[in-house]
């Protein structure tokens, strides 16, 4: 009963901020010294920030997310995927269909880049998918890259320790305060989960974005 009370609570929340965000956006803006952001998230966590802050999407993770494993094989080498085409298979042929289909995802475009998979959540065709892939694939800016990774979809600890080690502009929401975690951001609510089902309805948990934006820095 929480759980759900929490849920309807966030939604209603959500939604009033995406009705006022392109009025109060612009004002948020306003405290942001570093505005020419590119924002690489493991899910749909960037799309929020930037409607938050009024920006454009100067970046291709909008509306999708991707699996722990290949979220952390993408940012290794970003500039060596976002040189490939993207391509699509039919959920039968992902590495992750039986995820897929206990999600009843499986009529989504799922992009393929090299041996990273992206599944487009949020689109209809995969003509419309690949279009917004390039049209903001092309507007990153390379040198002011933001990375957000969370404690979801299957996340192990190795994932965590791989992401944590990275020298990025970073953080992690996790389901446990983590200490031990430098780029760790706590995310109360999903303790006996262990993993976070949603990070997108108070997308700005914990952590202050001007400041994370301004400087790099939790």
């Amino acid at each position: 009963m929480n759980f759900i009370f929490r849920h309807v609570k966030e939604s209603l929340m959500a939604r009033v901020r995406d009705y006022t965000n392109p009025y109060m956006g612009l004002i948020r803006c306003k405290f942001l010294k570093n505005k020419n952001i590119t924002i690489i998230s493991n899910n749909c966590w960037g799309g929020h920030c930037y409607r938050y802050f009024a920006l454009p999407y100067d970046s291709p993770t909008i509306g999708l997310y991707i699996f722990p494993e290949d979220y952390i094989q993408l940012i290794k080498d970003l500039r060596k995927y976002m040189a490939m085409p993207l391509k699509f298979i039919k959920y039968t042929e992902s590495k992750y269909s039986v995820n897929l289909k206990e999600k009843a995802q499986t009529n989504v475009p799922i992009g393929i880049l090299g041996d990273v998979e992206i599944v487009f959540l949020h689109y209809k065709t995969e003509e419309e998918a690949i279009e917004k892939w390039n049209r903001r694939k092309s507007r990153i800016h390379w040198d002011n890259i933001f990375y957000k990774f969370a404690e979801m979809n299957g996340c192990t600890e190795k994932h965590l320790q791989d992401f944590d080690a990275l020298p990025y502009n970073k953080f992690v929401f996790t389901s446990h305060k983590r200490p031990d975690l430098k780029s760790a951001v706590y995310y109360k609510g999903f303790e006996k989960e262990g993993q976070i089902e949603n990070d997108t309805l108070v997308f700005n948990y914990g952590i202050n974005l001007v400041k994370f934006f301004n400087t790099g820095s939790l």
